[in-house]
């Protein structure tokens, strides 16, 4: 990987398995983000550097999963919505991981990246931007609302022509801090 790229992927949060998806709550997920949970926190060896976690930060969002959970559920009380009334396997946010090379230095990318998020989201809805950098690549993981046009789009955000655009306006912002984004098709499972 080039040390001028950056890998940008999304996925939905919620419980559906649908195309082989991996059921995660939205609590989990920012529990996940925000080095909540003791096993992956240094309990046992693994891909994190327990000694290294005081360099992650958190760039948009609360401290704690809980409260992104709570600012997640203000945002469908807002426009009237339980999501208690939706399937069970509702979309609860969308995730987007973006990935810099092993080595590259970070700069001012992460921050950019999650400005430009609050910008073509919304800032309310981006719930949380959390870069991780107690792991070999540098990464970022960003939680979004479904909702969006004050109605619940669930995982319609990420239906190829709606997420091929966003991911081509993150693209064409990195361009002019001087990054670019893999190609899918370049991108291997490693």
């Amino acid at each position: 990987m080039s040390p001028n790229t950056f890998i940008h992927r999304a996925k939905s949060i919620g419980l559906s398995t649908r195309n082989g998806r991996k059921q995660q709550m939205l609590l989990a997920a920012a529990s996940h983000n925000l080095r909540e949970i003791q096993s992956e926190y240094g309990a046992y060896p693994g891909k994190i550097d327990a000694t290294r976690t005081h360099l992650n930060e958190v760039l948009v969002g609360p401290t704690s999963a809980i409260e992104v959970v709570d600012k997640a559920n203000q945002l469908f009380a807002d426009i009237n919505v339980d999501p208690n009334s939706l399937r069970k396997d509702y979309t609860q946010a969308i995730e987007h991981v973006f990935s810099l090379p092993s080595g590259s230095n970070e700069q001012h990318f992460f921050k950019f990246m999650a400005r430009f998020a609050q910008e073509i989201f919304g800032a309310d809805k981006v719930l949380s931007f959390v870069v991780h950098r107690d792991q070999p690549q540098l990464h970022a993981h960003m939680l979004i609302s479904p909702i969006s046009d004050e109605r619940y789009q669930g995982s319609n955000l990420l239906k190829p022509k709606v997420f091929n655009a966003t991911r081509e306006q993150f693209n064409r912002a990195a361009q002019t801090i001087g990054l670019r984004r893999l190609s899918p098709a370049i991108v291997t499972g490693k």
